[in-house]
């Protein structure tokens, strides 16, 4: 139900009224570079074709009616109060306070969610949701904001949300895709450099059936420690901290900064092999990151583990690891374009049989980032801001 008639559709019905406003915000899945943004390390990811679709209305005063097709829910509130609403509802009153600090002045929103974007599958469905949201309350309010302004807000709502100190890698990711291509970001400056991806290299997407929430507390304490390894070497992040420096640091302490220094290697390593169209070694650093992540970070789950066994261990398969924060949801494979087909079925079936049902396995292909798409179609990650 990503599509934009389905949007208008289930808005009408949610609130009699049609949409003055439709939000496509796609998820993403990052290839490689994980939970090194906070470090202002380098990653690369890439918007997906699974999305969440925003339809939205105006409504008199300062009232807000929030309907989740996703989650079956239905939240009513002021935009100026966020008791009483829902943990995801909250998103609405607490995006509307950062564009008052911005000089814009929401109104009242009637909004409806939809989509094909799996919740806590670590695709960023948060913050596609957070920038839908935001760009909900601008749209509707006849005001204008643009795609850096927009970006920069995200990690302060989510924090103040879902009370998780996220990193700038995802709303960067969600706003700035580019069909065809993953984004070589430089998380310390935000300038992101689209890498095509060869037409013989397809990205699986494999759902370990597991789920994490954002404000069950691992995420957090793992950043805290790599901060805190970080401030035991005396410096402000790891970016240029050294193998040999991780070294001398306590565990796990030290663990977590061999993750982030040896990934953020392995991401410039990547981007050099996709140009260089060697897709062995990406595959191969692929795996080396998830080796990292489950032993260094420890942010793996044993069916985490057991997909990318199964996907890594497939002909077709050049190499997987996990994508996003870990501890549950899904694992991301690279594989010859040529043998998708057979890779779904095989690995799908292998993964059933060792996993369950609540498995899958798809194809996911690179997108543009958000776009509004009513009332007139334009991306949203366009860097110009006026209101």
């Amino acid at each position: 139900m990503s599509d934009l008639k389905s949007a208008i559709d289930l808005h009408r019905a949610s609130t009699g009224d049609d949409p003055t406003v439709v939000i496509r915000a796609p998820g993403r899945v990052n290839l490689i570079g994980e939970h090194v943004d906070y470090h202002r390390g380098p990653v690369l990811p890439m918007a997906i074709d699974r999305a969440l679709v925003v339809a939205a209305s105006p409504l008199e005063g300062n009232r807000i009616v929030a309907h989740s097709a996703l989650l079956g829910e239905c939240a009513e509130g002021l935009l100026g109060d966020r008791s009483g609403l829902p943990v995801w509802a909250s998103v609405l009153p607490l995006a509307a306070a950062a564009l008052r600090r911005e000089g814009i002045t929401p109104t009242g929103i009637a909004l409806t969610v939809c989509g094909d974007l799996p919740i806590g599958a670590g695709l960023s469905s948060s913050a596609a949701w957070i920038i839908a949201a935001v760009a909900a309350l601008v749209e509707v309010s006849g005001s204008r904001l643009g795609g850096d302004a927009l970006a920069a807000l995200v990690p302060e709502i989510e924090r103040a949300a879902f009370g998780v100190p996220c990193g700038t890698m995802d709303p960067l990711a969600v706003l700035g895709g580019r069909a065809g291509c993953a984004l070589s970001i430089d998380t310390a400056t935000g300038i992101a450099i689209p890498v095509p991806l060869p037409n013989s290299l397809a990205i699986a997407l494999i759902d370990s059936g597991t789920r994490r929430s954002l404000d069950e507390g691992r995420y957090v304490e793992r950043r805290r420690e790599s901060e805190a390894a970080a401030r035991a070497l005396g410096r402000a992040d790891l970016r240029e901290a050294t193998w040999t420096e991780c070294s001398q640091l306590p565990a796990p302490l030290g663990d977590r900064a061999r993750h982030v220094v040896s990934e953020i290697a392995r991401v410039k390593e990547a981007v050099a092999a996709l140009a260089a169209g060697d897709l062995p070694r990406f595959g191969e650093l692929l795996g080396a990151s998830h080796e990292s992540l489950r032993g260094h970070y420890e942010v793996s789950n044993s069916a985490l583990d057991a997909a990318v066994e199964i996907a890594g261990a497939h002909p077709a398969a050049f190499g997987a690891r996990l994508t996003g924060a870990g501890f549950g949801g899904c694992a991301v494979a690279a594989i010859a374009a040529a043998d998708a087909d057979r890779f779904v079925a095989e690995v799908g079936s292998q993964l059933s049989a060792r996993l369950g049902a609540g498995c899958n396995v798809s194809i996911v292909r690179p997108v543009d980032g958000a776009e509004l798409l009513v009332p007139t179609r334009r991306p949203l990650g366009a860097p110009e801001r006026g209101h």
